[in-house]
């Protein structure tokens, strides 16, 4: 992310500690009102975010002094500084940037409010203390190797090394891999596949794709009763059925997945695919309506009604796992538990009359949408009702993706979701990564 090479203190804070960022941003900042108030109301929200930041590092005024510095630096960037930062040349919003950064850990590390303003006067020689003193030059010359890297380090350089022509190479050597894995997942023993997508955003588009604002990772995984386990990312520029899940079109068997159209269109150009539908995304639709209603209400409301029914099905789950049944006992008990819940469901939702551009309505709009899809699992013991699978296998990617953002081009999104798999499933195996690929560089055939 190379936060040391940022323009403005809004940016290097966008590259900077991003999981305590995003933290503050999305239980804090947003809660509060985020930007959509008015400019007082919005001043006060950054200050209490800032101050509360400077607050989680520790309950010492420096900390305190630390979060407000770089909250009334945001807030005088984002009232006009920065688009004048934007015009002037890039050295020196980044000389900028560095200088206010390197203020900063002056602060964040000063023991108490006069050694902060002593180190800062230091700094200007508005007090008398050495700028060199044989004690800085004696760290200088046994760390300067250290410091080289560090700066090195600190910008764009060691990202820029690994062209997309170096990772093309890597990764066909390795593709042979990646393809085996892909057959394997297709015929996987269970015949089951869960899917699941997040974005991604490319920074350096080409002339078809000029306009696009974000691309997709698609993921693949193997069942939860696979014995080798396997996770499949897939980049494509869009949503579009033809390329996506393209290599699905032969598949026999089962997928796990949301209810994204261009699922059922697969399904139709292919009649060997089942579908089984996520209860978990059903249930999260009437779960946000219940919880937004007075509990003295709840009882009465059509949504509680139908998502207790729901909770049912998910609690008969849990006791099939608890009891360790396997698949064909599974089976059995679903036939026998599962109809009558099927039934006071399907009466709940396709009787309702809910309020037209109601949250209600949209949930059971959903729910008619996905039905013919949501009972597979009934006869099936290796298939799941949620697709919890396929969202723990995107969510390492999603991680990631706050470091670095975006991918340089469509051809690095490739090759790098091609190796994120092979990571990903040496992982899930608990195979060591590191050595796993000096096992096979070594003794892969080129032949």
């Amino acid at each position: 992310a190379a936060p040391f090479f940022s323009s403005s203190v809004s940016e290097f804070w966008r590259r900077w500690h991003i999981s305590l960022s995003s933290w503050f941003r999305d239980y804090i900042y947003i809660p509060l009102g985020g930007n959509r108030v008015s400019k007082l109301k919005w001043i006060r929200n950054i200050i209490i975010v800032w101050m509360l930041t400077g607050l989680w590092h520790g309950a010492e005024w420096n900390f305190v002094i630390w979060g407000l510095y770089f909250g009334v630096l945001l807030i005088i960037e984002k009232v006009f500084l920065l688009k004048w930062l934007q015009k002037i040349p890039k050295v020196i919003s980044r000389i900028y940037t560095l200088f206010i950064v390197m203020i900063s850990f002056i602060i964040f590390n000063g023991e108490g409010i006069s050694t902060i303003l002593e180190n800062i006067g230091g700094l200007f020689k508005f007090v008398s203390i050495p700028l060199i003193t044989n004690e800085s030059m004696y760290y200088l010359k046994s760390y300067i190797i250290v410091i080289i890297l560090g700066i090195i380090g600190a910008t764009p350089i060691c990202k820029n090394i690994l062209t997309n022509e170096k990772l093309k190479k890597i990764v066909n050597i390795l593709e042979p891999i990646y393809d085996k894995m892909v057959n394997d997942l297709l015929n996987n023993k269970h015949k089951v596949i869960h899917s699941d997508e997040t974005t991604l955003v490319i920074s350096k588009k080409d002339e078809t794709n000029k306009h696009r604002k974000q691309s997709y990772v698609y993921v693949y995984t193997s069942s939860f009763y696979d014995e080798k386990r396997i996770r499949i990312y897939d980049f494509q520029e869009s949503r579009s059925i033809n390329k996506t899940a393209k290599w699905l079109e032969n598949y026999q068997g089962v997928v796990e997945c949301d209810n994204f159209s261009g699922y059922n269109s697969l399904e139709k150009k292919n009649p060997n695919i089942q579908l089984q539908k996520c209860w978990a995304h059903v249930r999260r639709r009437y779960a946000d309506i219940v919880k937004n209603i007075k509990e003295k209400d709840r009882k009465e409301s059509k949504a509680y009604e139908i998502l207790e029914e729901i909770k049912k099905l998910f609690h008969l789950e849990a006791t099939y796992k608890k009891k360790k049944l396997i698949p064909n006992e599974i089976v059995k008990r679903r036939k026998e538990d599962v109809p009558l819940i099927k039934e006071k469901i399907k009466k709940l939702v396709f009787d309702s009359n809910p309020l037209k551009g109601s949250a209600l309505e949209g949930a059971i709009n959903y729910t008619k949408e996905c039905w013919d899809d949501l009972f597979t699992f009934v006869n099936n013991g290796y298939v799941e009702i949620s697709n919890n699978v396929a969202e723990q296998a995107v969510k390492p990617f999603v991680i990631q993706r706050k470091v670095f953002q975006t991918s340089g081009s469509y051809a690095g999104a490739r090759y790098t979701t091609k190796l994120f798999s092979i990571v990903q499933t040496c992982k899930i195996n608990n195979i060591n990564v590191e050595r796993y690929f000096d096992y096979v560089l070594k003794n892969i055939s080129f032949t």
